[in-house]
Order: C-alpha cells, then structure tokens, then sequence
C-alpha cells in the first residue's frame, strides 16, 4: 500500500501500466483501491448532505413545521421571493402567504403596464384599464395574462409530477399537504378518485395510481430514508459506470494494443481518484462555505490528472490525446446524465 501512494497521487497511470505489464503484487490491487475511495466518497457525501439540512432545518425549522420547511426550501430554490430573517417574523406560515400575495400583485401590476390591449377601446366598450379600475378586467386573455397566471399556479402550488393537466404538488393547498392531513388513512383508490381527474384508459389509471403510491410512500415516510435508499443506488450506478467507460476507451483506441481487461483497470484508476479529490472537497464543505472558485480548482485538478493518465497509458501525442480525451469527456458527461436520472427515476419507483 506504502508503495502505490506516490504514484497514486502524482504519476497518473504508473498504477495502471505496472498492473498491465503484471508488476500486480507490489501495488495495491485496483479494485481494493476503488472500493476503499468509493466508501470514503460516498460517507463524505452523506454527512455533508446531512450538515446541509441541518443546517437549512436550524434556519427556519424554529417557526416552521416539517411540511412547511420543505415548501419553503422549494420556493426560495426556484426564486419565489428573496429570504429574510426568520427570525424576526413570528409566523413563518404568514411570511410565505406574504410571499405569494406580492408575487400575485406584481403580476397584475406588470399586466396593465405592459398589455397593449390595457388601452385600448374594443367595439366602443371600455379599455381593459378602465374596467380593471371599475373590478371588471377584460375578458380577452393574453399571452402575457396566461403566464401569469402559470407563475402564479407555480407560487402556490409547486408541482412535483404534471403530466396531462394531472398534477401532485407541494404549495398552502396542495397535494402534498392533503396526502399528511385528511387523505392519511384513505386508500390510493380512495385518494385518486378524490382528485377528479378524467382517465383516457385503465392502463393510465394504473400508471397514476403506481406513480401516486409511491410519492404517497415519500411524502408520509422520513425524507432521510429515500436519501439513504438513493445514495446506495448511486453508488451501484457508478460500479455500472466503470466498465462503460471503459468499453468507450476500448473504442477509442481500438486500433492501440490493448486488451478491454486494460481498459477496465485505467478505468478503475480514474475513479477512484475521482472519488478521493471530490471526498476531499465535500469534507472542506463542512468547515469551508462553498465556493464557485472551490469547486472549479478541484474540477481542473481532476481533469489535469485524468489528462496526463490518457498520456502516460496510450503513449499518444498532444494532439491525438487531446482530442481523444474531450471525446471522451462529452460522452461521459451524457452517460453521467442519463444514468443519473434513471437511477432517481429508478429510486423513486422502487422505493
């Protein structure tokens, strides 16, 4: 072990290209390697995750209930109004009507400035403006209108899931609040023929009636426990992910002497020095406030030890394993993308 640490951390792909040419006592195993930096990268995760909501639950847990924290995080996420002092206001439940309340009143302040038809006389009835003035608004929607009044669904109703004018939704009346209040002892059939929703088919039924179910499950469980459920799949898809990369290695140095069992060990290599600089970082994220300038030096400091790794292994020129290297970047960037999602997809139908 006392061995592989130098060359580890400052000869990218010496590991990979003793362990092919069969030096393999020497050096650390490459799988033993990736396992103990995968366990260290994923705890890091989990306990900076936690100190983050901990530390989000101190802020405004003191006025707010386990539901209404949620709808506020949600809310400020996607810029619902600008956060105060909570601790200056006594009901943090009036703060976010508030909230709301001003988004409305902006809307419609913003409708009668910039509608064209606010002005003008129709048929010798009076302008929108006039009648608005009087509490009788215009009855011709607008482009503008409608997105106004989609911003203002989206403030008191935050959608989860909305397909097809169905939706479930965290907001002051939502689904969310009806799934842990008065709908807690219903069935799913039950909950579902309480929404009123109009079903083109009982195969769309079924799917809605899966799909309630399991957000049912999210909403009434501890959120830590869905966490936890998701991080172990995460770190399922990233075993899934190495030999991946390394089948694309294999492609794109086909024409190079290298067997795909080569591949999967400079794969293997890759990764688990990823998983140690990234630990790393979001350990300093415990004690350090976060920092785009941060989180940009240890992104570089990866990408350099992955380039001089491509170099070290291949024994290609600048040119070739330039562009060899940011092919590969954008392919993996996709497959990162795509993997991610499904196994969230994946997580909460499974969980």
């Amino acid at each position: 072990m006392g061995r592989s640490i130098f060359p580890f951390f400052f000869k990218p792909g010496f590991l990979t290209n003793r362990f092919n040419e069969g030096q393999r006592v020497a050096y650390v195993h490459p799988l033993r390697l990736y396992f103990i930096l995968s366990i260290f990268f994923f705890f890091a995760l989990k306990i900076t995750w936690n100190n983050e909501v901990q530390k989000a639950t101190e802020e405004i847990g003191n006025k707010l209930n386990q539901e209404e924290v949620i709808e506020e995080v949600i809310l400020g996420i996607f810029g619902v109004g600008e956060k105060e002092n909570n601790s200056e206001k006594e009901n943090g439940v009036a703060e976010l009507s508030t909230k709301v309340d001003t988004l409305k009143a902006e809307w419609k302040n913003a409708l009668l400035e910039n509608d064209p038809l606010n002005n003008f006389e129709i048929g010798g009835k009076e302008s929108r403006r006039q009648r608005e003035e009087k509490g009788t608004a215009f009855s011709i929607e607008t482009d503008s209108s409608k997105e106004a009044e989609k911003d203002v669904d989206r403030a008191n109703n935050f959608t989860l899931i909305r397909v097809n004018e169905k939706q479930l939704s965290i907001g002051p009346n939502s689904t969310y609040r009806a799934l842990r209040g008065e709908w807690r002892n219903l069935t799913d059939e039950q909950v579902l023929d309480s929404l009123n929703w109009t079903f083109t088919s009982s195969f769309e039924r079924s799917m809605w009636k899966v799909g309630l179910h399991q957000f049912r499950k999210l909403v009434e469980n501890d959120i830590n426990f869905f966490i936890n459920y998701m991080f172990s799949n995460l770190s399922l898809m990233m075993i899934l992910i190495v030999p991946i990369f390394a089948l694309l290695l294999k492609l794109l140095y086909i024409r190079r002497k290298f067997v795909y069992v080569d591949h999967v060990i400079h794969s293997i290599h890759i990764h688990a020095f990823a998983y140690l600089i990234y630990g790393i970082f979001f350990l300093i994220q415990l004690w350090v406030p976060f920092s785009s300038s941060l989180v940009w030096v240890f992104l570089i400091l990866v990408t350099l030890y992955c380039f001089m790794s491509f170099k070290r292994v291949y024994k290609q020129g600048y040119r070739k394993t330039i562009f060899k290297f940011l092919s590969m970047g954008w392919f993996y960037f996709f497959i990162i993308i795509f993997a991610g999602t499904l196994e969230l997809f994946l997580s909460l139908i499974f969980y």
